[in-house]
């Protein structure tokens, strides 16, 4: 009898033992999961912040640029009045605005795509404004719209559409 009393607990114990040690078990995998997650979240940010130190970059870029060749009407404030340009200084304005337009483009794919997952801050909706009303701005300006009725046909279909 109390060899068999001896059995009952000794396996009552060792089935404690298993629970507790599952329980563990599951603990850690929560946490390591848990761990992953924040890790792969952290690495998402870290690339986003990337990509728009990068087209800040690049805009600012293009503002020196622009700052430089002040008879060209690429600065935030259009030029009033006749221009009497170079072939070669409208080449290169034509040019400058290829790259603007292009910096447009990743500016539009990067926030649509954002947006369309329905998860961006509201930051991120003021921050794509910011850029939607510069792009308006640019679109008055003819010398703008005839480099974009040549090229804006090779960019992105949406941001074709949108301009």
């Amino acid at each position: 009898m109390l060899i068999d009393e001896l059995t009952k607990y000794t396996q009552l114990l060792t089935y404690i033992v298993a629970i507790v040690s599952c329980v563990g078990g599951l603990t850690g995998m929560v946490v390591s999961i848990r761990t992953y997650r924040d890790g792969k979240e952290k690495e998402r940010l870290r690339q986003e912040y990337g990509t728009y130190d990068e087209l800040d970059n690049k805009y600012v870029e293009f503002m020196y640029t622009c700052a430089a060749l002040p008879r060209l009407d690429l600065l935030s404030v259009p030029l009033q009045g006749e221009r009497d340009l170079t072939h070669e200084e409208l080449r290169m304005e034509r040019a400058l605005f290829a790259v603007l337009i292009s910096i447009f483009e990743r500016v539009f794919v990067m926030f649509t795509n954002r947006l369309d997952k329905n998860d961006c801050k509201e930051v991120y909706k003021t921050q794509y404004n910011g850029w939607i009303d510069c792009m308006r701005s640019y679109c008055t300006r003819p010398s703008f719209r005839a480099e974009w009725n040549l090229i804006g046909s090779q960019f992105d279909k949406r941001f074709y559409n949108m301009m």
